[in-house]
């Protein structure tokens, strides 16, 4: 079971079974987004923090910041780091939680989006991709294909 502190990286494969390598942080053009596709050496890790009073909800902030985490556009489904002005805990950053289909599912206000890590869903997110390949991004878990999420504690 996952524990606040601990060091992770997140490893994803497609909804038809294949790899699709690790969650990283991009550099250059790409460094506004998380894709995937990385090995497990490039990927990002990430520490747990606690997210309320929940035991299997976590911010993830990204390892050697204080303040940068995982986060979601709305929107548009982009996955991108982010950093609270304040506090994590009083901003509108996501936390995450691994649900019962294995799926990394955003959280916010103590519930659970049903947005998920997922394939590109719609002509925008389609574009994005042409521009960032291996972007990721969160849309509905019942609409979309979904990544298969495992998390590898370091």
């Amino acid at each position: 079971m996952l524990k606040a502190g601990a060091k992770v990286k997140i490893k994803l494969t497609t909804h038809d079974g294949n790899s699709f390598g690790y969650l990283a942080l991009g550099t250059g053009k790409n460094r506004k987004f998380f894709l995937g596709g990385a090995t497990e050496g490039d990927a990002t890790l990430f520490v747990l923090e606690k997210y309320k009073k929940a035991n299997d909800i976590f911010y993830y902030r990204i390892d050697g910041t204080k303040k940068t985490y995982l986060d979601e556009h709305t929107d548009g489904g982009e996955v991108f780091p982010e950093k609270p002005f304040i506090s994590v805990d009083n901003s509108t950053i996501h936390a995450w939680q691994l649900n019962d289909e294995g799926h990394l599912e955003a959280v916010y206000l103590s519930t659970g989006t049903t947005e998920v890590l997922a394939e590109p869903h719609n002509r925008t997110q389609l574009h994005i991709r042409e521009e960032h390949p291996n972007a990721v991004f969160c849309n509905f878990e019942k609409t979309s294909l979904p990544y298969a999420v495992e998390i590898i504690e370091q």
